[in-house]
Order: structure tokens, then C-alpha cells, then sequence
């Protein structure tokens, strides 16, 4: 019965708020395709006793992924269908790699690389965020409720009884109190349940799906990144890049980004104009497709993809933790504006 009560908890929890992290989970499944594709096993039966270990949300996807395979679905038909369940990057080389017969070197690929350690500790920094900004959410409210309900009303009472007119800032403060009454629970739930949801790895990927987070500069790094590190699969099998252009334009993830693969494709004819229809496209950088399209030797070029995406990917990260640890002072912030109100209104009264 406990056993079930936690299991059910941790399956309501986001994902790496307890246990392993997110990415760990995803590299494990990583894996376990490369062993089940390169072993001829049943991807089935790993992918269900994967699941057995992971009794959250994250197992949960798995059994999806299970339950579509069992319909009879392709892999890259039921990595379509449950998001999330690997990074979307390396899903789009794994669908990638199956229709154009590279499968095993993409699976070399994603598995030579690094762990993202800095997305593991941007994560991190997301979740302690939150957290701090939970707990001093609430600790500045229970002061200023103490203030607004006995401290402030007694003084106002003795302004009253002296017949004296009380400050500006003390006046304003009573009638914010009296306001707060009526929307302050209803904030307190709404900014809760937000600090909650960030915490969820569906729901930021639901924010970055929106026109604003695929505006964010730190989306288009990591696009181009995954689109780089993509085509350095066939790049480095002395391929054209052509048929990977093709299945990338029918499995990207991002819709926008699906139409602009298509019309890269069609405008180009050979690797050359591809970069160029690239680049031309703002999939990738002007710069950066003038200098890929003049490397001759496919071993150069794809090295110098693969690098090339790497920096990319750190730089998009970086960008991404300074904005979460600048993210730490805002609740600081806010409750320092509301003290400091508070203490002049007291001052001044």
C-alpha cells in the first residue's frame, strides 16, 4: 500500500524532482534502442522493464512508447506520438537515421556525445529557483499578513481616535491591504501553481512550442545545433545531405521549422545550394553556411559540424543559466519593493 501511495505521488511530480535528472533517463532509453536495434532484442520488453524502474512520469511515457510499439507503430511513428520521451533533437536523428538506412550511425552519434551536463545544471538551477521563490512566497506573506491584520490597523484606529490624518504611504498600504483581501489568494494559487508547472518538463516544452519561445535566442541556438549535429550523419558517410533534408522536413518537431526544411530541399540541388537554401531559410547563419559549403572533404566537414554544434549548444546553455540565476533575485526583488514600502509607511506614521 505505501509502495503504491509513492509510486502514485512520484507519477504526479515533474520529472527529476526526485531521482535521476530528466536527461539521464532519456540517455537510458538512448541506450536501450542502440542495444535492442544492434542485438535484434524485443524494444518492447526493455522499454517495459525501463518503465518498471521509473515509477513517474517518465515511466509513464515509457509505457505509452511500450503501448504504440505493441499497436504495431514504428519507432519513429511512437516517437512521434509521445514527446518527451527523448530529447527532441536526438528523436529527429533517430527518425532521421531510419529513413535513410543510418540508423546504427545514428545511434554512434548521440551515444559518442557528452551528457548536456549544462542542461542537467540549468535544470537544477530552474528547480532551486522555483523552490526559493515558493518558499519566500510564502514567508512574505505570512509577515505581511501579520502587518496588515494587527499591526496596521491598530495604528490606524489610534490616527483615528487623535483625529490625525495619516501619511500617504501608510494610506495607500491600508487600502492595498484592503484590496489584497479579495485578489491575494486567487495570486497566491496563480503564481503557485505556475512555479509548479515550470518545474514540469511538458509544460516548458508546451512554452517553447508558443511564438515567443521560439522567438527566444537560446530556442534558435539549440535549433540550429540539432539541425548541424544532424546533418553531420550523413556527412560523415560521404552522403549527400539531401534524403536527411528530406525526413527532417517530415519530423521536425517544430512545425515553422518543418516548412522551412521543405523549402531548403526544394530550392536546392545539390550540398552546396543546400547550405546556401539553409542559411537562406535562417535555419542556420549566413556566415556559417558560406563557410560549411566551402569544405570540400566530408571528414573536415562533418568534424567541423559536429564542433560547430557543440559551441552552439554551450553557448545556448550558458545563455540559459545566466537567465535562471538572474531569475533567483526577482522574488528578492519583489519582496525587498514590498518591505521597503512597508517601512517607510511605518517611518513616516
Amino acid at each position: 500500500m505505501i509502495r503504491r501511495m509513492t509510486n502514485g505521488v512520484q507519477r504526479i511530480l515533474p520529472d527529476g524532482l526526485i531521482g535521476d535528472s530528466l536527461r539521464c533517463k532519456q540517455r537510458s532509453l538512448l541506450r536501450i534502442l542502440s542495444v535492442a536495434h544492434t542485438q535484434q532484442l524485443d524494444t518492447r520488453t526493455l522499454i517495459r522493464n525501463l518503465a518498471v524502474e521509473h515509477p513517474d512520469s517518465y515511466g509513464h511515457k515509457l509505457m505509452r512508447l511500450e503501448q504504440w510499439l505493441a499497436a504495431g507503430s514504428s519507432i519513429t511513428t511512437a516517437l512521434s506520438h509521445v514527446p518527451g520521451v527523448l530529447e527532441p533533437n536526438d528523436a529527429l536523428i533517430i527518425q532521421c537515421g531510419i529513413e535513410t538506412d543510418s540508423l546504427d550511425q545514428a545511434f554512434e552519434l548521440l551515444l559518442s556525445s557528452a551528457p548536456e551536463v549544462h542542461q542537467n545544471t540549468t535544470t537544477n538551477i530552474i528547480r532551486n529557483t522555483v523552490c526559493y521563490f515558493i518558499v519566500m512566497l510564502i514567508f512574505a506573506i505570512a509577515v505581511g499578513a501579520f502587518l496588515l491584520v494587527f499591526i496596521i490597523p491598530s495604528l490606524a484606529k489610534i490616527f483615528e481616535e487623535f483625529g490625525l490624518e495619516l501619511p500617504w504611504s501608510m494610506s495607500a498600504l491600508i487600502r492595498f491591504a484592503d484590496s489584497a483581501a479579495v485578489f491575494a489568494p486567487l495570486l497566491l494559487l496563480f503564481a503557485l501553481g505556475m512555479a509548479i508547472l515550470l518545474l514540469s518538463d511538458d509544460f516548458r516544452r508546451f512554452l517553447g512550442r508558443t511564438a515567443l519561445g521560439r522567438a527566444l535566442p537560446s530556442a534558435k541556438m539549440r535549433r540550429t545545433a540539432g539541425l548541424l549535429r544532424l546533418f553531420a550523419l550523413p556527412t560523415s558517410e560521404s552522403q549527400p545531405i539531401g534524403p536527411t533534408l528530406t525526413a527532417a522536413a517530415g519530423y521536425h518537431p517544430d512545425q515553422r521549422c518543418r516548412q522551412r526544411l521543405l523549402k531548403a530541399r526544394a530550392e536546392s540541388v545539390s550540398d552546396a545550394d543546400a547550405w546556401t537554401q539553409l542559411a537562406k531559410q535562417k535555419l542556420i547563419s549566413k556566415k556559417q553556411g558560406e563557410q560549411i559549403r566551402h569544405i570540400e572533404q566530408p571528414s573536415t566537414r562533418a568534424w567541423t559540424l559536429r564542433t560547430l554544434a557543440d559551441r552552439i549548444d554551450e553557448k545556448a546553455f550558458d545563455r540559459t543559466e545566466m537567465i535562471a540565476r538572474l531569475s533567483e533575485f526577482v522574488p528578492v526583488l519583489l519582496i525587498g519593493l514590498f518591505v521597503g514600502w512597508v517601512a517607510i509607511a511605518m517611518m513616516q506614521t
